[in-house]
């Protein structure tokens, strides 16, 4: 049988589909991934909910597709037994990490995430070295939504030390409920970016009415010993009603004077002017010219800031 495996958005190897391709390539199937002129069974998965047109286009081509993911439902999971197997990275023969979750769910309850409604409050799933393949890298991007908490945090962390495992914190860490333990363990931790080639920590600065908590958050990470350039701290950006761009770039400006890099996240795609603004900072041009003047700069004169 001819399966295939359609990633409708992301730009990870899609661990749902790579667990059913484990579980399809045991049984003597014939995997495919993205395009296969007359498959007899297809899986498409979905991440993101603004991906309607991807997710249209597919199911014009494959309308009995199995679909799966946050992009499609909430309450679709795979098999107890498929959940349960290693992935098959062959389908991405490039790409070097595992990926994989040691908790599910989160203790926050932001309006803009799915994430409690889907996977419930945060709880412990898997050891690091359930995540590891034999034979790769010991490189793990970690899917968890709210690491610390965990109760097993600790556990994770010296297993980190003990096997020599380097860590990418892929969803970011809560900084807004982070203890003063906590942030010295994240600060002893290898954490790194997705490409394990700089060490770097993820934490968001999503509303404006969450200062208190995120300045204190990020104090107390900074004085752990963690350097602020290793630090990104994303903005989302058109979710409040009402929010101005004058608040937007508040956010933006006391994030850098801390020494720490913004990294706009637009929730508003309809919204041509967070558009340019995430261009304006990502591109950098935030760092020598005034918003009011950046209007499609062709070229940037500095390398982009792309958090990889």
């Amino acid at each position: 049988m001819n399966v295939l495996l359609l990633p409708i958005d992301g730009t990870y190897p899609n661990l749902a589909l790579m667990k059913l391709a484990a579980h399809h390539i045991a049984r003597g199937d014939e995997v495919w991934l993205n395009a296969h002129p007359q498959p007899d069974l297809v899986y498409a998965s979905s991440i993101f909910t603004f991906s309607e047109n991807e997710r249209a286009r597919a199911a014009m081509d494959y309308p009995g597709a199995q679909t799966g993911g946050t992009g499609y439902d909430l309450h679709v999971k795979l098999p107890p037994d498929i959940e349960a197997l290693h992935p098959d990275y062959s389908l991405y023969p490039d790409f070097t990490a595992c990926i994989g979750f040691t908790s599910r769910g989160c203790r926050n309850r932001c309006p803009f995430c799915v994430v409690p409604a889907k996977e419930g409050s945060c709880h412990a799933v898997a050891k690091l070295s359930d995540i590891w393949q034999e034979g790769r890298p010991r490189d793990l991007i970690l899917l968890d939504n709210d690491f610390f908490g965990s109760d097993k945090w600790r556990d994770r962390l010296i297993e980190a030390r003990d096997g020599g495992y380097r860590l990418n914190f892929n969803q970011g860490i809560n900084c807004r409920s982070l203890t003063e333990e906590q942030a010295r363990a994240l600060a002893a931790a290898p954490y790194y970016n997705a490409r394990f080639t700089k060490r770097r920590i993820h934490t968001a600065w999503d509303r404006l009415r969450d200062e208190r908590a995120v300045r204190r958050g990020l104090a107390r990470m900074l004085g752990a010993g963690i350097p602020p350039h290793r630090i990104v701290v994303y903005m989302l950006i058109g979710f409040e009603g009402g929010e101005t761009l004058d608040e937007i770039e508040y956010r933006r400006l006391e994030v850098a004077a801390l020494g720490c890099h913004p990294y706009p996240m637009l929730y508003d795609r309809s919204r041509e002017d967070l558009k340019r603004y995430q261009r304006w900072v990502i591109r950098r041009y935030c760092e020598f010219m005034p918003f009011s003047e950046y209007h499609h700069a062709p070229v940037p004169t500095m390398p982009l800031f792309t958090d990889h």
